[in-house]
């Protein structure tokens, strides 16, 4: 097989502003992916190490692993998040948890996986000759959490953002950009469904947008819960458990034990999941979305 000198290469692009390419999130559909989006959003330098096993059961319950076997149905179709990876400062070998590892932790096992890492308030990109940093792109150094925040390299495609003046936090940029992406492949026919584990005020506010188009738009608009990831996750969890006024007003919002079966269960449900022989792709996949470079 004939390999490019371009295989294995990962892809930044640039969107300044509010500037817009029109035809942005159209060329996502061009790619030969299942026409369903899951944008990730919660919690990452808040989480504890408690955390990890909640997050390993939403990546074990994404790629169809229930009982320890990748049996299951999986999920294929597109994903955005966060496309940054946190390292300790100690020793930046050590990954730091958080929802940005999940999608690429389970792209081995779902070759219909498309991934677009997403990376808000890009001011400048610094190198390190410290072993375990040679070959990483630096985004930020945080002393007090102890974090080394880099962009993520086994993303082939990440698209930054330059800071705008309307958002009140710095990750606004982010949920309103994939806001608007998902709207677009909306008008393309396709389905999405916004996942939440943990989170804070941020992650509150995407839900939040997400709440109020799915009052416009029902059925477009799904948000699935994971029970007990704390913060945000558990005060909505909590909120539809002890208020039937508001469950009954906003059928938008699903809710998953978290545990992998109960996830996956849902998941699949709410059409997310593909059995694995559906998925199985024609030739080697690379879980490669090709983007159009924004000004």
């Amino acid at each position: 097989m004939k390999h490019s000198i371009l295989d294995g290469t990962q892809s930044l692009y640039f969107q300044s502003g509010k500037e817009r390419s029109p035809d942005f999130a159209l060329s996502f559909s061009e790619r030969a992916a299942r026409p369903y989006v899951i944008r990730l959003t919660g919690g990452c330098a808040l989480m504890t190490s408690a955390d990890a096993i909640g997050m390993k059961n939403l990546t074990d319950a994404l790629r169809g692993k229930v009982d320890g076997r990748l049996r299951h149905p999986r999920f294929a179709g597109f994903a955005i998040f966060g496309g940054t990876r946190m390292r300790s400062i100690h020793d930046p070998k050590v990954i730091v948890p958080g929802i940005t590892e999940i999608f690429p932790a389970m792209a081995k096992d779902s070759p219909g996986l498309v991934m677009l890492g997403m990376i808000p308030n890009f001011q400048s990109v610094t190198r390190s000759k410290k072993r375990g940093l040679r070959d990483k792109l630096i985004l930020s150094v945080d002393e007090k959490k102890g974090v080394i925040t880099t962009v993520h390299e086994e993303l082939r495609s990440v698209l930054f953002l330059q800071p705008t003046p309307d958002r009140e936090d710095v990750w606004d940029d982010e949920y309103k950009e994939c806001f608007r992406l998902v709207k677009s492949l909306h008008e393309r026919d396709w389905k999405s469904l916004l996942v939440v584990y943990n989170g804070g005020t941020v992650t509150k506010r995407e839900i939040e947008l997400w709440q109020a188009w799915a009052q416009r738009e029902p059925g477009q608009w799904n948000i699935l819960i994971i029970k007990d990831s704390g913060r945000v996750a558990t005060e909505y969890c909590e909120l539809l458990e002890t208020n039937e006024e508001f469950r009954t007003a906003n059928p938008c919002f699903h809710v998953a034990e978290n545990d992998p079966a109960s996830i996956n269960a849902k998941l699949d449900e709410l059409g997310a999941m593909v059995e694995p022989v559906m998925e199985e792709p024609l030739n080697k996949p690379n879980n490669v979305v090709k983007l159009r470079l924004v000004g």
